[in-house]
């Protein structure tokens, strides 16, 4: 195997799990847990400032790249687009923030009805106060995630997808004006950024799968043990990684569309059934300017550590641990098409929709509690937040139905989110042409190994317990992740100075050599003042 090192970035959590596995057996899972906060806690006091001051600069990073590098065609002048503009944004969608949308649209606005920022002198579960909810969570899952995944989209597109780079963080962070002062060699931050991915997707696999067999339990009027959400993380487990392992193509467009296309018809249906349509859409509206208005409030407000324990620090912290992840799923995806129309497809688009999810679920759960007295505001205190949504479904019309939907709908989300990071962290760790024998062989091995690590580790964090320490480690990724994003920022705004001609990509791809043998490199340039960084003449290839 030539990727043995690499390789071990995929081992890792599973060693870290066998740990966690271990303190649970000895009945040490609490203090763990309550190390992990602490910690996490204490970093977010000291460091709120630089987890707010990174997200606007990749935020600043992401628009002057799309602006300035929207030109560049990803994969080269002959790269020939793999999906269509439709697929395009699903897979937006699919890969970026569909794993807790459906849960958080219908409870985050619900908590921040209840506890705003005190930059707001509103009353409590008041109109203003659901409005703001509303306006909290926009920004949250849609304006600061997709963005910040869009900065790392458009350091990938640029630098591996286009100029053939190695598929690793080293490759954005040696830009040209940088070099070798920002450079960390040896697969650092690519291993934290795989290592906490991963953690934070088991437990995101283990949740959802107690979510669903809870569901299932609702629907069927019959009670679903541990067993039974076993076997659905197996299932998802198993399914994720089929998907992911296969090339970009229209397997994971598919599904993608599916998901996105029955989110459609669920919105629609429950924006139908749901009470006070004025409030549901007048008052998202309202909500859309006022979380643009608003947003330095909302951001600056969490570093007191009032708000909530620091909602926004806490969401940033997420989404940069799974930004490398996404951000180079998705430049894959967006392979020839222009830079800028690629960000339209794959940020600016899905924004749009995870926004108006927020609008219609948010909203109808809003009102329902106000109409019920404060039911949903009880039931989210008895049983959680993921049990927002089903609360809110319960006392509307067609209920059945729209549980059934909502059932579908979560499952294609799980295994197209996990699909999607999957994908990444088997072409990170092996890269490579797929049609080299030796590249193929290396990812067999390293499928075997993520499906023990998927199947396995989300089974024993159900039988014994362990998501919540599972979720604890995984989200002391948000302390390497804020560095990786502030180095990746700090990239794309050199590419976004750089001259084109120094963005040229190669003339030829790699050669195969004898027996699917990795061979040389030829780099050729063209003067081409027709297109952006110089015209290239080869043969088309598969995947980089």
């Amino acid at each position: 195997m030539r990727n043995t090192t690499r390789m071990g970035l995929i081992v890792m959590p599973i060693l870290l799990l066998v740990c966690l596995w271990a303190a649970a057996k000895k009945g040490r899972m609490g203090s763990v847990i309550a190390a992990s906060e602490k910690f996490r806690l204490a970093g977010f006091e000291m460091l709120g400032w630089l987890f707010i001051g990174v997200a606007v600069l990749a935020v600043l990073a992401m628009l002057l790249g799309a602006g300035m590098l929207g030109r560049i065609k990803i994969g080269g002048p002959d790269a020939l687009p793999r999906l269509a503009p439709f697929e395009c944004t699903a897979v937006g969608v699919a890969a970026s923030t569909s794993i807790g949308l459906l849960f958080w649209a219908s409870a985050e606005p619900l908590f921040h009805a209840r506890s705003l920022p005190g930059a707001f002198d509103v009353m409590r579960n008041s109109l203003e106060a659901q409005v703001l909810g509303r306006s909290a969570a926009y920004l949250h899952w849609g304006i600061l995630a997709h963005l910040i995944y869009g900065m790392f989209m458009i350091g990938f597109a640029v630098t591996v997808h286009t100029q053939w780079g190695a598929p690793s963080l080293d490759t954005v962070l040696s830009g040209p004006r940088f070099g070798k002062r920002l450079r960390v060699r040896g697969g650092l931050m690519d291993g934290a950024s795989i290592g906490f991915g991963l953690l934070a997707l088991v437990a995101g696999l283990a949740g959802g799968a107690l979510v669903l067999s809870a569901l299932m339990s609702h629907l069927s009027g019959t009670p679903h043990g541990g067993g039974t959400a076993a076997i659905i993380v197996a299932i998802l487990a198993i399914l994720a990684v089929m998907i992911g392992a296969r090339p970009v193509s229209r397997s994971y467009a598919a599904l993608a569309c599916a998901g996105l296309t029955l989110l459609y018809v669920f919105l629609l249906a429950l924006f139908i059934l749901g009470p006070s349509k004025g409030f549901v859409l007048g008052g998202g509206l309202r909500a859309l300017w006022w979380s643009i208005k608003y947003s330095p409030q909302f951001m600056i407000d969490g570093l007191n550590g009032v708000w909530s324990e620091r909602w926004t620090i806490v969401y940033l912290g997420g989404w940069m641990t799974f930004g490398p992840l996404v951000g180079y799923f998705m430049s894959r995806a967006a392979r020839g098409y222009s830079l800028a129309n690629a960000l339209r497809m794959f940020v600016f688009a899905p924004m749009f929709i995870t926004i108006l999810t927020i609008l219609i679920i948010g909203g109808v759960t809003l009102a329902v509690d106000r109409n019920s007295g404060g039911a949903i505001w009880v039931a989210v205190q008895g049983r959680g937040p993921d049990d927002a949504i089903v609360a809110t479904l319960s006392m509307l019309r067609g209920s059945i139905l729209l549980k059934c939907l909502l059932l579908v709908l979560i499952t294609l989300f799980l295994v197209s989110f996990a699909g999607g990071i999957v994908h990444s962290v088997l072409y990170m760790v092996v890269p490579g042409d797929d049609a080299n024998r030796r590249v193929i062989a290396d990812r067999r091995a390293g499928l075997i190994v993520m499906l023990l690590l998927f199947a396995g580790a989300a089974i024993a964090a159900i039988r014994w317990n362990m998501v919540p320490g599972i979720e604890a480690l995984a989200r002391l990724g948000a302390f390497p992740g804020v560095i990786i994003t502030l180095l990746s920022a700090l990239a794309v705004l050199s590419l976004c100075f750089t001259p084109a001609s120094k963005l040229a990509p190669p003339k030829a791809k790699p050669d195969a050599g004898k027996g699917g043998q990795q061979g040389t490199l030829k780099l050729e340039y063209t003067d081409d003042p027709h297109a952006v960084g110089g015209s290239i003449k080869r043969p088309p290839r598969r995947d980089p």
